[in-house]
């Protein structure tokens, strides 16, 4: 056996005999003095009650943390990121539930009168169903804002988070309140009914509306424009400036705002100017040079420009190549892509005039025009064979056309 278990060994010896200690000390010391302050509190019936209320608070303190620390750990171990704001959460709501049960259970022993421990009851119940509600509300955000930051769903996002907020509050104030009267012993059947029928005369009057509305929330999760979109719609073109849950603002070139309802958008085309425009975002340059020149110059000079562009993407490949060349002139071709669409003209132009420059830099010509002959025909009558004869007159020739 060697030292280092046999250390461990007396290590273990002297945690037994101080937990042994321990429990003797508990048994024939502190239990006493528990019992009889036990009896004696049970003379004084509300000294007894404030007394156990204050062991409930002590209880569920300690609980709301110790519980919060052991989640912070298993979420360590798993390396889940929201392991520490979930555990803020449960830790609240752990101390409310943790006090709010043993007030229930402490007011059958506290010699109150019947009709008030019902009342105590009732009111920690109805507590217990508003801590729920809040737990769960705070939860539920907690979780869509870490699912809209995974984007492993497409339906929740950013712009949808609103609307789930809202549909699960609902569903939770439904159903805290379908608790509440349950425990207070209200009836719901005739609530429920007249629920039903003002529900359906708000959505036989307000039809339209809740068809922009649910329209909306079917733009807002299919997403097939975004703010700052160009898009025709209804015989309208414009810039996307809003997006409502009921409706959408575009604003023309003419700088006027239309508002679309988001019923007609669903139940029309609309074309998407931006997202075309981002798809086609190649652009090709054709430069012609003098004969005779270099071609590893102007290679060079069109890529430094190209590359010094910043509305070039550098991550796509840039290539120049030389298409054509006969006794005149050469023929070069720059192809690359640009950051967005939109910037594919205002990124040409500023490209031919940094190439313009930089030819004037280094001496290079550029292609002259070629001057091509041309024989016209028009009039065969006018001649013989290709042989010109003499003019004829105004009338002949007012007879010939």
């Amino acid at each position: 056996m060697t030292i280092d278990s046999i250390s461990v060994i007396e290590q273990a010896n002297h945690w037994l005999q101080y937990c042994l200690a321990a429990i003797v000390v508990t048994f024939y010391v502190v239990y006493p003095k528990i019992v009889g302050l036990w009896d004696f509190l049970n003379n004084y019936i509300h000294w007894r009650t404030a007394f156990l209320v204050f062991i409930n608070f002590v209880v569920a303190f300690s609980l709301s943390k110790d519980i919060p620390e052991l989640i912070i750990k298993v979420s360590n171990f798993f390396k889940f990121s929201l392991g520490r704001e979930i555990a803020e959460i449960i830790g609240s709501f752990t101390f409310q539930l943790v006090a709010l049960i043993g007030i229930i259970i402490i007011s059958g022993t506290s010699g109150f009168p019947e009709k008030s421990i019902t009342i105590i009851v009732l009111i920690s119940k109805s507590l217990i169903i508003f801590s729920g509600f809040l737990f769960a509300n705070k939860l539920s955000r907690l979780l869509l804002a870490y699912a809209a930051k995974q984007k492993r769903f497409l339906a929740i996002k950013n712009e949808t988070i609103p609307i789930f907020e809202y549909i699960l509050l609902a569903l939770f104030i439904i159903f805290a309140l379908y608790l509440v009267f349950n425990v207070w012993g209200i009836e719901m059947t005739g609530l429920l009914a007249s629920a039903g029928i003002i529900g359906l005369a708000i959505s036989m009057a307000a039809k339209d509306t809740l068809s922009d509305i649910i329209a909306g929330i079917l733009i807002l999760i299919d997403a097939p424009f975004k703010l700052g979109d160009m898009i025709e719609a209804k015989g309208q073109v414009g810039e996307i400036t809003q997006i409502g849950i009921r409706s959408i603002r575009i604003m023309t070139p003419q700088n006027i705002e239309i508002v679309i309802p988001n019923g007609k958008i669903g139940a029309s085309e609309v074309v998407n100017k931006t997202a075309v425009s981002k798809k086609n975002m190649a652009i090709s340059l054709s430069i012609k040079a003098a004969y005779g020149v270099d071609p590893a110059v102007i290679r060079e000079i069109l890529m430094n420009v190209a590359k010094e562009n910043k509305n070039i993407m550098q991550t796509e490949k840039i290539s120049v190549t030389l298409d054509d060349f006969n006794q005149m002139h050469t023929t070069f071709s720059l192809s690359c892509r640009v950051t967005e669409g939109s910037l594919q003209n205002s990124t040409l132009s500023a490209m031919r005039e940094e190439i313009y420059l930089a030819f004037i830099k280094h001496q290079i010509e550029v292609a002259l025009p070629v001057k091509e002959m041309v024989s016209i025909t028009t009039f065969p009558s006018l001649f013989n064979q290709g042989q010109p004869r003499e003019l004829p007159s105004f009338n002949n020739l007012k007879g010939a056309l």
